[in-house]
């Protein structure tokens, strides 16, 4: 697919989808279609990293409890409210929005998980109910190979105004630093500049100052079933 599309660069997705063999819910006795699609990433994501950092508002959503629908699944129904709170941002003047999950503690952004730099340590909500994204683990691990202490547990909102840094990861979108979460300001870091640099070298010089290694951790598109 990257050969015959001619790409050096880009993104991949695979998008499966059951057949018409049956009118209703089920999907038993349906086939399965799939479908991948490859784009050149250069301007087509609608979060793209400034210098400034990007401008987030808090979604009004909340993320449903792990017990109403099956959170770890990239299931595009599953983006409907994600779809909704985007927009809303977009339109009110954001770039994204921030949503809590069903008991009101930070989850992710509509469509990148959040990590948080507080005290020195980089903290990152613990995904009970939304992607453990591959590009998220390949922070955290690249941060543990600086040394740095990296904390997955319950982020309260209000800890947004203890945050030095605030950045979002994704695989399209890879690292993007947050200027402002409505009343909160914050600036693009030393550790989110830090870490979009490794990052570069992971996926476009794994063999470079000793990033190799972790090339396990080179992001690749999880299916997004329709």
């Amino acid at each position: 697919m990257v050969k015959a599309n001619g790409l050096q660069a880009g993104y991949i997705r695979p998008i499966a989808w059951r057949g018409s063999e049956v009118l209703g819910v089920s999907g038993i006795g349906t086939s399965v279609h799939l479908a991948i699609a490859p784009w050149a990433q250069e301007g087509r994501l609608s979060v793209v990293a400034r210098e400034s950092g990007i401008n987030v508002t808090m979604a009004k959503y909340r993320r449903p409890s792990a017990d109403f629908a099956p959170g770890h699944a990239k299931v595009a129904g599953l983006y409907i409210v994600c779809g909704i709170e985007k927009d809303r941002a977009l339109k009110a003047g954001f770039d994204d929005a921030l949503m809590l999950d069903w008991k009101g503690d930070l989850a992710e952004s509509t469509g990148a998980n959040i990590f948080l730099v507080i005290d020195d340590k980089v903290v990152t909500p613990t995904p009970v109910n939304f992607l453990d994204g591959i590009t998220r683990r390949a922070v955290m691990g690249l941060a543990g190979k600086r040394g740095w202490t990296v904390e997955e547990r319950t982020v309260r909102p209000e800890e947004l105004a203890k945050a030095s840094e605030v950045f979002l990861s994704g695989t399209a979108a890879e690292i993007v630093p947050v200027g402002s979460i409505d009343g909160h300001h914050y600036q693009a870091g030393p550790v989110a500049r830090t870490l979009m640099a490794d990052f570069q070298k992971l996926v476009r010089e794994p063999d470079s100052e000793g990033f190799g290694e972790s090339t396990h951790l080179v992001p690749a598109v999880a299916p997004l079933a329709a």
